[in-house]
């Protein structure tokens, strides 16, 4: 891990101060009395811009310009993300080490502190892009097997050598459980009409469901799939693709962000970004964790991600356009959409919104 350096400069040649009153002639003297006073700035932030990009190890050079000249800075504040950084005076060089949950978006303040106890911050948005140039990971379709084009699939995952389904759209949502080779449904829950399902996980011997804009989520017994009860989600937020790291849940809402969740009271455990070298990787869909790194679908594209689970960088790209003719995906909303994990054979099953078929693929080095 590089050190970025953020070097403040504190600009203390004179600039002339003026108070910038905008004159609306639609209002009278009364009426101006009554308004509050201009907030006028005693320093502006010179650089970084906002929404400026920076990779992981790169130099910031952060420069302030001092626009009242009659005040003195006691000392600076720097926020970055979540971590604070105070200065020892105003005009100073220190090191700030970025680490790896600092990547995507962050938020970046300066507070300056007066010698007459006042005190202005100065907030932007800066990106932190990841340091790793992501590989294309080659695929070898190995098997094909036949999926349901009644399907709308949300969520997708193998265990005990069954193929275990979550679809959506309202009145049609439902979990099924199916022998892979024959594709022979074993058993078929439907969801309440009004729910539109999403994806699912499972740990031990729960299954867990996610539901688009409901706000809940479902708890199951594996084998029965009967209910075990419902839960809330503990934020504002829509559902999309569910997995796990065996402990805890691992949940997509189609941003470029993803939550591990507490299987008790599904609270936020921690919060993970996703970028690659360029830029943040929005539209996350259906997950699967598998050694350490997931692998999502990006929601309307034929590409799978794969990151880093820690740190959220990414890790490489799949591109799956070639692995069924665009006629046979019918229209743009049956998309790519799928991922289950095969521990055995160490290979990944996908497939698509109503599509007719499931493959079974081989990923290269």
């Amino acid at each position: 891990m590089r050190v970025l350096y953020i070097v403040v400069f504190v600009v203390l040649s004179a600039f002339s101060c003026k108070n910038n009153v905008s004159i609306n002639p639609n209002n009278n003297a009364d009426q101006n009395d009554q308004n509050e006073e201009p907030s006028v700035k005693s320093f502006a932030i010179i650089s970084p811009k906002i929404y400026a990009k920076y990779t992981v190890g790169e130099n910031v050079a952060i420069q302030l310009s001092l626009i009242d000249t009659s005040k003195r800075i006691d000392s600076v504040r720097v926020g970055f993300g979540n971590k604070y950084f105070k200065a020892p005076s105003a005009v100073l060089t220190f090191p700030i080490a970025i680490t790896d949950e600092n990547l995507g978006k962050q938020n970046f303040s300066i507070t300056a502190y007066f010698s007459d106890n006042s005190q202005q911050t100065e907030t932007m948005e800066l990106m932190i892009l990841s340091d790793i140039i992501p590989v294309s990971i080659p695929f070898k379709v190995v098997n094909v097997y036949p999926h349901s084009i009644e399907n709308f699939t949300e969520g997708l995952l193998f265990d005990d050598n069954y193929l275990y389904e979550g679809t959506g759209l309202e009145g049609k949502s439902k979990i099924t459980k199916t022998d892979l080779k024959s594709g022979k449904v074993l058993q078929d829950l439907s969801i309440a009409p009004e729910v539109f399902g999403e994806g699912i996980a499972i740990i031990n011997d729960k299954l867990y469901q996610l539901t688009y804009r409901s706000q809940i989520g479902y708890i199951y017994n594996k084998k029965t799939l009967a209910e075990i009860r419902k839960f809330k989600y503990s934020f504002e937020t829509e559902g999309w693709g569910l997995t796990t790291d065996g402990k805890d849940l691992i949940m997509s809402n189609g941003s470029d962000r993803l939550y591990v969740l507490d299987t008790t009271y599904m609270s936020i455990l921690r919060e993970i970004k996703v970028c690659d070298n360029v830029n943040a990787v929005d539209s996350l869909n259906e997950l699967e964790y598998v050694d350490g790194a997931i692998y999502a679908n990006i929601w309307l594209s034929n590409r799978i991600v794969k990151l880093d689970f820690k740190t959220g960088k990414v890790l490489g790209y799949i591109n799956l356009t070639s692995i069924i003719p665009q006629e046979e995906r019918g229209n743009l909303a049956n998309t790519l959409n799928g991922i289950a994990y095969n521990t055995a054979t160490s290979n990944l099953f996908v497939t698509g919104k109503c599509w007719k078929k499931l493959f079974e693929i081989k990923l290269g080095k």
